[in-house]
């Protein structure tokens, strides 16, 4: 007599999913963004399994003409400080050299206006760096819930920038931002479980994946 059986496993996997918010996917009655909704949301639903052996954690990026960090996670990185209206920092075309983004870089924090409209004040639709929670990255999450429901809030409006968005789904992937995971691991942002993430590239049995969703190409960041 014989008995076989087959057993399915994840190993410990680190994601980016970056998601396009920009002006075009609301086109049409938002066509693009609800296709991209349910998309992402069964992705979600794909890679955290409740009885999963390893860890799988989801760094949420959306974007559009800028990358909004949140104040939560630019709090762990060195960016400058002229304003606190919103969390979004500009790129220097050296730092796409590298996937890593160091806590310790110092960052220029991008500037509160608006290029689109003439609102004053200011609104969160106007400006460059949109201050919704909804724009915010929500990094090394575990919850499918805050996720998803973070993906049903989001909204259609600015430019498309998928270089920024790229260079922090990278940079949030790279072991240099340990540092920062372990920052809001004790400001209870992150869960504890995912303590010693980003791994270090060739770590056995750990797969690091960067996922975009988007409908076009680059245009103008201001």
């Amino acid at each position: 007599p014989a008995l076989g059986t087959a057993e399915e496993s994840v190993t410990d996997v680190e994601i980016s999913l970056i998601l396009d918010n920009s002006g075009s996917m609301g086109w049409n009655n938002n066509y693009r963004l609800n296709l991209l909704k349910p998309a992402a949301e069964q992705f979600i639903d794909t890679v955290i399994k409740e009885d999963s052996a390893g860890i799988v954690s989801v760094s949420l990026i959306p974007f559009a003409t800028q990358v909004n960090a949140g104040p939560a996670l630019l709090s762990q990185f060195a960016a400058s400080a002229e304003h606190a209206y919103s969390d979004c920092v500009t790129f220097a075309g050296t730092d796409f050299a590298s996937a890593a983004l160091s806590p310790t870089q110092p960052l220029t924090r991008t500037g509160h206006f608006d290029v689109f409209t003439y609102d004053a004040p200011v609104d969160t639709q106007g400006v460059v760096c949109p201050f919704e929670e909804s724009r915010h990255i929500r990094p090394w999450s575990t919850d499918k819930v805050a996720l998803k429901a973070q993906i049903a809030a989001m909204w259609a409006g600015g430019n498309t920038s998928i270089d920024v968005a790229s260079k922090w789904g990278a940079a949030l992937l790279d072991p240099a931002a340990r540092p920062a995971l372990s920052g809001l691991v004790g400001e209870g942002v992150v869960d504890s479980a995912l303590t010693g993430q980003p791994f270090d590239y060739g770590r056995s049995n750990t797969m690091k994946v960067l996922v975009i969703m988007s409908d076009g190409q680059n245009t103008a960041q201001y």
